[in-house]
C-alpha cells in the first residue's frame, strides 16, 4: 500500500532538495508484530526490520556528516517566566 502514492516520498524529497533516508513498507506484519510485543523494527531478517536498520544507518551517516561540515549547534537557554 502506498500511502503517498508510488514513489510519492521519493518524488517529494527530490522536489524539496532533501535526502530520502528510508522507505518503510506498510505491511500487516508491522501491526501483527507490535500486537505480539515484538516490534517489526527489531527483526533484522525481515524486510521491515531491514528498512528500519537502513533508516538508522542513514541518520547516523547524516548526523556525522553534519557534525564534520557545519559549526556546532548553539545552545540557547530559555528562562521560565
Amino acid at each position: 500500500y502506498y500511502i503517498f502514492g508510488k514513489d510519492g516520498c521519493k518524488d517529494l524529497a527530490q522536489e524539496m532538495g532533501v535526502p530520502l533516508l528510508a522507505q518503510i513498507p506498510l505491511v500487516q506484519g508491522i501491526c501483527d508484530s507490535g500486537d505480539a510485543g515484538k516490534p517489526a523494527a527489531t527483526d533484522a531478517d525481515s524486510v521491515t526490520g531491514q528498512a528500519f536498520l537502513n533508516l538508522a544507518q542513514a541518520v547516523v551517516t547524516r548526523v556525522n556528516r553534519r557534525n564534520k561540515e557545519l559549526p556546532k549547534t548553539k545552545i540557547i537557554k530559555v528562562k521560565n517566566s
